[in-house]
């Protein structure tokens, strides 16, 4: 498969002052999948024009989506100005000749977020972004990125009821690499489960030491061609450290 994601960053417009004279040394972070690339540093700007173009490949399964952090320079630790996010189900796709400055002339400006409440974060960030590839190779990571979207938002549903959206956002980072270890041919659909608690476990004893449980696989995949959906050994044995009283 040949598909290529071209980013334009192109400039960015009322970001906050975080040196002492009242300007910012701005430069940006690309992350696309593992791939990083960034641009060059502006010095005392606060509307950086970079206008620079970066090209990445698309693998399969790709990435959720491309991350863009925006930095202040500083010669000891770099102060955080903005991060974006532009998920890969919604960028647009194009021809592999097509020219990504024709096609998209204005481009998106989008909104700079903050990473913790107390981040002080302002202006915004203009793209042009596109996927460039053949139909067939388009489609398949358009097949991609929708089931993987399926999936992200109802593992963030049920999170909500635990309040757990931090193992959610790992859950999401997760999967496209855990997939790759995927043949995705024989990929049917994705069991997801969440274990909330246990209680009255029974005590064995003398399995381990030094650890507060021990926790046993006995078959590493769940044997679902018994249509009652049953498998013939648990799944996880555990062992508490000490006797009960």
């Amino acid at each position: 498969m040949s598909v290529k994601l071209r980013v334009h960053v192109v400039e960015a417009r009322n970001l906050a002052a975080k040196d002492a004279n009242g300007f910012s040394d701005p430069f940006v972070i690309l992350e696309f999948g593992k791939v990083k690339a960034r641009t060059t540093v502006q010095y005392k700007n606060l509307n950086p024009v970079w206008d620079e173009p970066f090209d990445f490949d698309v693998p399969y399964p790709p990435p959720l989506g491309l991350k863009l952090t925006v930095w202040d320079k500083d010669l000891v630790v770099n102060d955080f100005l903005g991060v974006c996010r532009v998920p890969l189900a919604e960028i647009p796709q194009f021809a592999p000749g097509a020219d990504l400055a024709e096609e998209e002339p204005d481009g998106a400006w989008i909104p700079l977020q903050k990473r913790k409440d107390n981040n002080i974060i302002s202006g915004d960030m203009r793209l042009r972004v596109g996927l460039f590839g053949d139909e067939s190779d388009l489609a398949r990571v358009r097949t991609s990125v929708t089931q993987v979207g399926l999936l992200s938002r109802s593992s963030s549903v049920m999170s909500s009821r635990t309040s757990s959206m931090t193992s959610t956002r790992r859950w999401d980072n997760d999967i496209a690499s855990a997939s790759s270890h995927v043949d995705p041919a024989a990929i049917v659909g994705i069991l997801y489960v969440e274990v909330l608690s246990a209680s009255n476990l029974p005590y064995i004893r003398a399995l381990t030491q030094g650890t507060s449980f021990l926790s046993r696989i006995s078959r590493p995949f769940l044997d679902l061609s018994d249509d009652r959906g049953r498998a013939d050994a648990p799944l996880f044995c555990f062992s508490p450290r000490a006797p009960p009283p």
